[in-house]
């Protein structure tokens, strides 16, 4: 019989009391009842701490801990310290961890003896629940068999494994590895976070059989604030360069870094489109598009990029800016509702 091992949920909280009781309920709901569930309020000031204050007299198995505003990769980096699980499961506070879930991962976790499973992600709107496509397939993997795309595997986000929130990881190889987030990086800090797992050679299974967990897709009413998006790509490829990937050819890895550039370049567009009208996003757009050399990249296009990243990448390498901006603020948003990605 399967040993019984306690997982810890970590659920980082700022300023969540629109979305914080489905998320807490989505936790103490599941079927798999060896829960260590710490809720870390990252100095909201909203209305979240009465939640929590509210849920810690429900469950004994919740924790609160409350403290000045940190930002969330130091949220986490605490709910790792203050684990008391085998395993550790982080959730945001505007998502769902989808019934029964926790249970599958840590079954899948008992039988093939793996250190991270990644889950399967679902994308929710208000009426309507789109899946996410798997980028592997089901099965165990090693740093090997993933190192030729892990820094851009060609779809919209580009890094591979671009998310923590919903995953399983033992407790015990990210401390014995010392693997943590890096609390300087504002984005991309769960691929960096994952992609230090996978430098460690850990050993993972990817779970595809049946969506985990939820993504909620909402809009906080901010515009997007482009030039500090522009500005964490910074931050987060000096970070990156920090890191050796052994194994990986020269070629190889200046390919993948090519495609980042391509992703970092259309995230920092879609940040501008969204923001302004027209005429100010042309002159941004050929600005950005301009320094970083998007039209050198065309020589490197890789025939993995997905369909979407591909149709919005003839738009930079051709300089079509309004064609561009058409698309990123009048289609681009509809087909996010309507074709799973």
């Amino acid at each position: 019989m399967p040993t019984v091992e306690k997982v810890s949920v970590v659920i980082p909280v700022y300023n969540s009391e629109r979305y914080l009781i489905p998320c807490i309920e989505s936790v103490i709901k599941q079927t798999y009842k060896q829960l260590d569930i710490l809720l870390i309020d990252d100095g909201s000031q909203d209305g979240s701490v009465r939640i929590l204050d509210a849920y810690v007299k429900k469950d004994t198995r919740i924790r609160v801990i409350k403290r000045t505003n940190h930002g969330v990769s130091a949220t986490r980096n605490l709910g790792i310290a203050e684990a008391m699980g085998e395993y550790i499961l982080f959730v945001d506070a505007d998502d769902e961890i989808l019934q029964d879930s926790i249970r599958r991962l840590v079954q899948k976790q008992q039988k093939y003896q793996v250190d991270i499973v990644f889950g399967m992600h679902c994308y929710g709107y208000e009426k309507r629940v789109l899946k996410r496509v798997p980028r592997i397939a089901e099965g165990c993997y090693r740093y090997v068999d993933l190192k030729d795309s892990m820094i851009d595997d060609g779809t919209m986000t580009g890094i591979l494994f671009g998310s923590v929130a919903g995953n399983l990881y033992r407790r015990e190889f990210l401390e014995k590895n010392h693997i943590q987030f890096e609390e300087t990086v504002r984005i991309n800090e769960d691929g960096l976070f994952n992609l230090d797992c996978l430098r460690a050679d850990a050993a993972i299974y990817q779970y595809c059989e049946k969506p985990t967990y939820l993504y909620r897709q909402w809009k906080s009413g901010k515009k997007k604030d482009y030039e500090g998006i522009r500005q964490s790509f910074v931050i987060c490829d000096q970070e990156l360069e920090k890191r050796n990937f052994p194994f990986v050819e020269d070629e190889v890895l200046q390919q993948q870094k090519e495609w980042r550039k391509i992703t970092e370049t259309f995230q920092v567009s879609l940040a501008i489109c969204e923001s302004m009208n027209y005429w100010k996003a042309k002159k941004l757009l050929k600005e950005i598009w301009n320094a970083n050399e998007i039209a050198n990249c065309k020589e490197k296009k890789s025939d993995r990029m997905n369909r979407y990243k591909s149709i919005l990448y003839q738009f930079m390498t051709s300089k079509n800016y309004f064609g561009f901006y058409m698309i990123i603020c009048y289609a681009y948003p509809l087909l996010k509702r309507l074709i799973s990605r």
